[in-house]
């Protein structure tokens, strides 16, 4: 157990230890500006990364686990819900990219991960997990 808690303090610890590091060398070569660019388009993008979820994982899991939920019309539905509000979020990126803000074209980029973001079956996953 001593050896687990290590190596998850140790991996918690280079993570922290990449992450500072990483944002010094953002900092140095973006600049103060350039960060604050990018710190309002991760903002931005954090918050859509919200509205793809839309809260469904706890309510599919939970629908799957009393058998109220058939797990292959809740994968279809769930994905082309999510893939709908990750492609009208990208939308209205690219729409806010074309008034050549700096932060537009940060926002377009980080907006591509909402298509993944779409489409992870991590809420399937767990749900199945728990059936056993």
């Amino acid at each position: 157990m001593l050896k687990n808690f290590l190596n998850l303090l140790t991996g918690e610890f280079a993570a922290r230890a990449l992450q500072a590091l990483g944002m010094v060398i953002l900092t140095r070569q973006l600049g103060k500006d350039g960060v604050g660019v990018y710190g309002l388009a991760a903002a931005i993008a954090s918050y859509g990364q919200l509205f793809i979820l839309l809260g469904i994982d706890p309510i599919a899991i939970r629908g799957m686990q009393q058998k109220t939920l058939d797990p292959h019309t809740a994968l279809g539905r769930i994905f082309s819900l999510r893939l709908a509000a990750a492609a009208m979020l990208v939308l209205l990126a690219v729409l806010y990219a074309l008034t050549g803000r700096p932060s537009g074209v940060v926002l377009l980029v980080l907006s591509l991960s909402y298509l993944a973001n779409a489409l992870t079956p991590r809420w399937l996953l767990l749900a199945a997990g728990d059936m056993r």
